[in-house]
């Protein structure tokens, strides 16, 4: 896995949230993150 910075690292999670919270996979991805975080 490459090192990327912080800020691409974020820039990633939020389209993913974004994309993933307005699809079937919200309540799960939910789970999922406040799992990881």
């Amino acid at each position: 896995m490459a090192i990327w910075p912080t800020q691409m690292w974020q820039s990633i999670l939020n389209r993913a949230v974004a994309i993933l919270g307005s699809g079937p996979f919200a309540k799960n991805f939910g789970s999922l993150s406040a799992a990881i975080f």
